[in-house]
């Protein structure tokens, strides 16, 4: 049986470094919105309920919690966490490795 290593198999199927990289990132969103719904089921509180103390509709929430953050607000997510009694943390990250907390 012949092994391939994980750069021979994408190249041999023609995956790129690229290719990689971006569904490495819609992987990390998955598993981020996967986690929020998580923390809210386990805080009891349904979209519904959510949605109400945010005042947005719940079709927002499921939207959110679906990974649709193509149009998210930070304001949203303000409230979102805000709503499961957290705050909200946004990042730059820069290429040198400096980091800009923003919010």
């Amino acid at each position: 049986m012949n092994h391939l290593s994980v750069e021979e198999y994408a190249a041999k199927r023609g995956i790129t470094a690229e290719d990689i990289d971006r569904e490495s990132r819609r992987l990390s969103e998955r598993l981020g919105v996967w986690k929020l719904k998580e923390v809210r089921k386990s805080h009891g509180i349904t979209q519904k309920e959510l949605a109400a103390s945010m005042q947005v509709s719940q079709k927002r929430i499921s939207d959110l919690e679906n990974g649709n953050l193509e149009r998210v607000r930070v304001d949203t997510l303000q409230r979102y966490a805000s709503g499961l009694k957290g705050s909200l943390r946004v990042v730059i990250t820069l290429p040198e490795g400096a980091v800009v907390d923003l919010v």
